[in-house]
């Protein structure tokens, strides 16, 4: 009877056991040697002795029972490596300030699982597994790269435009175009943590209107070059770059994508440099722009669709990398004629919550 490659690993086994037993998880360990008691006492007597009518096919079949608890690369493996806690223990570190409040509660749920997950291999780290240590680790990783900050509150813009006297032509043009400027000025896009610039747009509304300047009593009956007794000038919205004032038909469209929102966006690849992007059809709203980047800030885009006609489109493109991740937001717009005839867009916001997306 050959057993040779019996008492081989039976030392390989007690050599992990009573020596080398640190770089393995403590359940594994209790695991694997379960099994080699169990194994050797099929085969094994208390003396440590072969019993009497063992068969060389049963020592051979514990051998390999024994063999596999032990091979990590087996996938029926009970031995497993401990992780290394480094990189994850830094990662929880680096979020241990932010602040919740501050960001989207489906980015910041979706966080919150991550770190429960971390910390639990954290808290246990002689049963933190290697594959567990490194998935947990690739998954609270983007989830920090998700999170989304909550849009800045622009109720006091609104209501300082709220308060624009509605007949405008009575005014100078100098302090009309002031008003119209401190408008335009106002970025839709901020985010919570730049609260401090959306106040200070609606502040300037509101000290543009208290300089509105009366027109002399000699000249208020004439129309000026930016204003008209047909159709007396109004200030509205927040889009355009004109300092003119504004017309009926753009004041109209504008005010629609104030209104409006993206919503139930959806980005996925599902083909090799692919995405397919999809979102709710948006009310007034004659088309869509969508951009893709590499940054959360959107300072390098690698896609500008600028006119999209319909609430989904199928982009593929060269320049998207295979399991790289990319941001993407979408906005509506909708159209109105200037007073040269001229066809102009208005901008809704950007999607509030920003989509990522792992390319195929």
């Amino acid at each position: 009877m050959n057993l040779k490659e019996y008492e081989s690993v039976k030392k390989e086994i007690e050599d992990i056991l009573n020596n080398d037993n640190s770089s393995y998880t403590k359940n594994s360990l209790e695991s694997l040697k379960n099994i080699y008691d169990f194994q050797k006492s099929m085969i094994e007597d208390e003396t440590g002795k072969i019993k009497d009518g063992v068969l060389q096919r049963r020592i051979d079949t514990v051998v390999d029972i024994l063999k596999r608890s032990i091979d990590l690369i087996d996938s029926s493996c009970v031995l497993v490596e401990k992780g290394d806690l480094t990189n994850l223990k830094a990662l929880v570190e680096s979020v241990k300030d932010l602040t919740e409040s501050n960001y989207t509660e489906e980015t910041w749920t979706a966080l919150s699982d991550e770190l429960t997950n971390a910390n639990a291999l954290i808290k246990d780290p002689n049963n933190a597994g290697k594959p567990d240590v490194e998935a947990s680790e690739v998954a609270l990783k983007n989830a920090i790269d998700a999170l989304s900050y909550k849009s800045a509150d622009y109720t006091k813009v609104d209501e300082a435009i709220a308060k624009v006297p509605s007949d405008l032509s009575k005014y100078t043009d100098e302090t009309v175009k002031a008003l119209q400027n401190a408008i335009n000025a106002v970025d839709k896009n901020k985010n919570i943590t730049e609260q401090a610039d959306v106040d200070a747009f609606a502040k300037a509304i509101e000290k543009a209107i208290a300089g509105l300047k009366l027109k002399p009593a000699s000249s208020s009956q004439k129309p000026g070059p930016s204003t008209s007794t047909k159709n007396p000038g109004t200030v509205s919205g927040i889009s355009g770059k004109s300092s003119a004032v504004k017309s009926e038909a753009q004041l109209k469209a504008e005010k629609a994508m104030n209104q409006a929102k993206i919503t139930k966006l959806t980005v996925k690849s599902k083909a090799k440099k692919t995405i397919v992007v999809k979102w709710n059809k948006v009310k007034n709203a004659k088309g869509y722009q969508v951009q893709v980047s590499a940054k959360r800030n959107f300072k390098k885009l690698i896609i500008n669709k600028k006119s999209v006609k319909k609430n989904k489109i199928t982009i593929k493109n060269k320049k998207l990398k295979k399991g790289r991740k990319y941001f993407v937001r979408v906005r509506a717009y909708a159209t109105y004629k200037n007073s040269k005839g001229v066809t102009k867009k208005a901008y809704s916001s950007w999607n509030k919550k920003l989509r990522t997306v792992k390319i195929k």
